[in-house]
């Protein structure tokens, strides 16, 4: 198996499928965590809109069966995060009800989640999402071993403009889970 966190610039995301291409190859499972700026930020000083994680991940995925281990294609798990802003059209990429253009489904997705979207969830409480190229060090306090570090940083991020917009967290355990159940995943 090999591990990969792909970071927010275009070496790390060359990286990417230079890496995924090259695993696949040696039969390889793969997964990665594509801590990538969200749909709409804007790039190279603003002079260009990203198209966000689904267009990396269609590559990805192309990329993965471009070769046959065995008698399949290549697997991919990528992670993200549950305060991310693409959050519910990456858990539905995997339907087959989705819409073409937003489906990606020969490779599995996986949300990184703490207590907190289990709180917020039982409260009823909103879910704050933040893109990494405004909040890099909430993304970076995630995976802290001292969880009030990232908890610290959500609460003085969810006063501010950095919040790209707020979903009842409700709503984002209840389609996780009815995603994992309607895909078998």
């Amino acid at each position: 198996c090999c591990l990969y966190t792909c970071e927010d610039t275009s070496a790390s995301i060359t990286a990417l499928n230079l890496i995924t291409d090259i695993m696949n190859t040696q039969s390889a499972g793969l997964g990665y965590n594509m801590q990538i700026r969200t749909k709409g930020d804007g790039a190279r000083n603003n002079r260009l809109e990203h198209n966000g994680k689904l267009p990396y991940l269609t590559a990805q995925q192309a990329l993965a069966k471009s070769n046959k281990q065995g008698s399949r294609g290549g697997a991919i798990t990528q992670y993200f995060v549950f305060f991310d802003p693409e959050v519910k059209a990456l858990i539905k990429a995997r339907n087959p009800t989705t819409l073409v253009d937003e489906r990606v489904d020969q490779i599995d997705h996986a949300i990184l989640h703490n207590s907190l979207l289990a709180e917020l969830t039982a409260k009823g409480e909103d879910l704050c999402l933040f893109s990494i190229k405004d909040v890099p060090d909430l993304y970076k306090a995630f995976y802290n071993k001292d969880p009030i570090v990232f908890r610290t940083l959500y609460a003085k991020y969810s006063k501010t403009s950095f919040v790209k917009s707020r979903v009842k967290a409700r709503e984002v355990s209840l389609l996780f889970n009815s995603e994992a159940y309607e895909t078998g995943r």
